[in-house]
């Protein structure tokens, strides 16, 4: 074996160096464009909730029961979590 060949170690470890920089530069992309989308959406989504909001605090001012106030403000939180995690991420559902 010349000086000059490069051995097989140095040819291999030169190959993973590219597929790892390649894997990075795909693996960043994705994420980019998973949070544009998110980004995207955000204006709708934030509109969706204080509607979300606002119609179940007007309903909630209609009942007529103060118990059923109570549960009320627990079903407010579900629902609109239940929302968002459709809509946004299904990170909101835990």
């Amino acid at each position: 074996m010349s000086a000059e060949a490069p051995s097989a170690l140095e040819r291999w470890l030169k190959i993973a160096g590219v597929s790892v920089t390649l894997l990075g530069l795909i693996a960043g992309a994705y994420q980019f464009t998973r949070n544009q989308a998110v980004e995207a959406a955000r204006p709708f989504l934030e509109r969706k909730l204080k509607w979300c909001e606002m119609v179940a605090f007007g309903n909630g001012l209609r009942s007529e029961s103060a118990g059923a106030n109570s549960g009320a403000a627990i079903a407010i939180a579900h629902a609109c979590r239940n929302e968002m995690a459709r809509d946004w991420s299904p990170m909101w559902k835990r």
